[in-house]
């Protein structure tokens, strides 16, 4: 095998909270054994970019007195959300995050189509605006079903947009 070539593994695993000491010491113990798994197979953990999300209500997360997670006396990051399969997930399941994200990168390619174009016919436009805007919009769009309109107006406007620049219409 080529030394040069790097492999990056994402591993995500969930564990349901009753007691969150046994959940922290069971977190490590999972870890540990992932940790000397890899070893084992060759592989090494990079335990400065393990991270973990709690999730739960607001209230709930306040109060948690969450200890911290050490692996081979690294610290391991609790952070506030995760991008997991495209999908940027936060700490209390909101879809805020996700719609901002995916609009915010929407608008980019737009803004990038619309530089040029004056240069392309209708067909490509089409094309161009399907590829790298309307996919975008579209992926896991199962997720926005039954959210309340000022969540998805958003992303209509960035179809609206779209469609405005595919017949030509000024943005």
């Amino acid at each position: 095998m080529n030394p040069w070539i790097r492999w990056w593994i994402t591993l995500n695993f969930y564990l349901k909270v009753t007691d969150i000491d046994a959940t922290c010491n069971r977190l490590v113990a999972t870890l540990n054994f992932i940790k000397d798994w890899m070893n084992h197979k060759q592989l090494n953990l990079n335990v400065g970019k393990t991270q973990y999300l709690q999730i739960g209500r607001r209230h709930d997360l306040r109060n948690a007195n969450v200890l911290g997670l050490n692996v081979d006396c690294v610290h391991v990051r609790l952070v506030d959300n995760v991008k997991d399969l495209g999908v940027h997930l936060d700490n209390s399941l909101s879809v805020a995050p996700q719609i901002n994200n995916v609009v915010k990168a929407s608008a980019y390619h737009l803004g990038n189509i619309a530089f040029v174009r004056k240069y392309l016919d209708e067909d490509s436009a089409k094309k161009l605006v399907h590829n790298c805007v309307i996919s975008r919009l579209d992926y896991c769009n199962s997720l926005y079903y039954g959210l309340p309109n000022y969540h998805l107006n958003k992303r209509q406007n960035i179809f609206n947009r779209s469609t405005r620049l595919i017949i030509g219409v000024i943005l």
